[in-house]
């Protein structure tokens, strides 16, 4: 009876964990809700990023700003996408630019709505997200 009862409780906590890992992933952020992109004119100061990559890792991680994958495109714009606290993600972005930038920081342009991950703009997956890696952004 004991070994019954043991069965019973074992089956109950694994389908409980199961049912909460669920709603963990349901509860993550998707990619495309995690994303900043930052332009710059010509002369911008993101271009000092482009020549040294390390720059924006370094900060961000010394601020403590919860960057999970940066891409940096030829006509010079920059994308950062968060692993957390997505929700306020352009004013992450924003802090990240002036610790690094100053003043410079005002003239650059931040857009956080409309943009799709993959190879054109930012293709980070992992832990962090709803969609795991190996499913493109449009299968979900």
């Amino acid at each position: 009876m004991a070994k019954h009862s043991l069965h019973t409780l074992i089956s109950t906590f694994l389908l409980i964990s199961s049912i909460s890992g669920c709603q963990d992933v349901a509860e993550l952020p998707s990619r495309n809700d995690c994303i900043v992109m930052i332009s710059g004119e010509t002369a911008s100061p993101l271009n000092k990023l482009h020549d040294d990559p390390h720059l924006l890792v370094d900060a961000s991680r010394a601020l403590s700003i919860p960057v999970g994958g940066t891409a940096y495109k030829k006509d010079g714009e920059i994308y950062l996408q968060f692993t957390e606290q997505c929700d306020v993600r352009e004013m992450l972005a924003k802090k990240l630019m002036y610790a690094l930038f100053a003043a410079e920081a005002e003239s650059l342009v931040y857009r956080s709505t409309g943009i799709t991950p993959g190879p054109n703009t930012i293709d980070a997956m992992g832990d962090s997200w709803r969609e795991k890696r190996g499913v493109s952004f449009e299968d979900n």
